[in-house]
């Protein structure tokens, strides 16, 4: 699967999660709003830290994708929550 069938697919598991990928400046990123671990992911793929998304270990021709994995939006706790450590 390329980029763009991958996010294609990605979009559809996750609808609400923002996929989107084929950013000039990093053309192997997907981006999204969810934590990578809460992604539903196309047959075959997972994710890992060391790869991102990738189907390394289940590609049956042994050639295998892997794209990096990037949260748009990072949540962040609030000032009081800062202050107070909560």
């Amino acid at each position: 699967m390329d980029l763009k069938e991958l996010t294609r697919e990605l979009s559809r598991l996750n609808p609400g999660a923002g996929i989107v990928s084929g950013l000039k400046e990093n053309p192997k990123v997907i981006f999204g709003l969810l934590e990578p671990e809460k992604l539903v992911m196309p047959k075959g793929y997972y994710y890992n830290d060391k790869n991102g998304i990738t189907n390394k270990h289940e590609s049956e021709t042994g050639n295998y994708n892997y794209f990096e994995y990037r949260i748009l939006f990072e949540k962040k706790k609030s000032w009081l929550a800062r202050i107070f450590g909560k």
